[in-house]
């Protein structure tokens, strides 16, 4: 496959694979710009921490309307978009009824929310779309997750009062082969995929296998 992909700095782009072609700019590109012609878009950015609501509104929602938007305009024809939710966006599971595609969703914090909306937006769009749910990530160079490394080599690790906590969880390299396996679906219509391992994690194990691992 030949990649583009949307870089904000010089340093972001240093990362990326050998022959990945770069478009510098930010979310705001999708207002007024022309975006390269492709064949399968693929909308990863997100905040997942925010000084405001407003924030995560206007990075988590209104960046995928204004995707959505210019796409609608443009006049090369594309074969899906790839959009990149959240586990958040569903709210919390009860207790031994983990969540399905088929479930509402019931988020219930200012970064979920945003998410939320925005599916549904991606969801009317005049073109194919995949809504993919990502939940904690782990994996080389992630940022968010290294504090619980941090913590587990300190010999500290918290959890909920009550009955053990169960996670869902992905490998970043096993979601990359799923992203790249919803951009090979070549059906019409909208899709939408929880992207995790088939079983939850007790927190409980989660610690103790993150100390075992430091």
């Amino acid at each position: 496959d030949h990649v583009i992909a949307l870089v904000r700095t010089p340093e972001k782009a240093r990362v990326l694979p050998p022959g990945t072609e770069t478009l510098a700019g930010d979310l705001t590109l999708f207002k007024d710009a022309d975006l390269p012609p492709v064949d399968v878009v693929v909308h990863l950015a997100g905040v997942v921490t925010a000084s405001s609501p407003e924030l995560y509104k206007a990075i988590n929602e209104d960046a995928g309307a204004e995707l959505v938007a210019c796409l609608e305009r443009l006049s090369w024809t594309r074969r899906s978009v790839l959009f990149a939710s959240s586990l958040a966006a569903a709210g919390p599971a009860r207790v031994g009824h983990p969540h399905t595609e088929a479930d509402t969703l019931a988020p219930i914090d200012p970064y979920g929310q945003p998410k939320k909306r925005a599916e549904a937006t991606v969801s009317a769009a005049s073109f194919p779309t995949t809504t993919f749910r990502p939940p904690l990530v782990f994996g080389p160079k992630d940022t968010a997750t290294v504090t619980l490394y941090q913590a587990a080599r300190n010999r500290v690790g918290t959890r909920v009062l009550g009955e053990d906590q169960r996670l869902s969880w992905v490998d970043v390299r096993d979601a990359v082969r799923g992203i790249a396996a919803m951009a090979d679906d070549t059906r019409p219509g909208h899709h939408t995929y929880y992207l995790s391992r088939p079983d939850a994690t007790r927190l409980s194990i989660l610690w103790r296998t993150l100390g075992e691992a430091v």
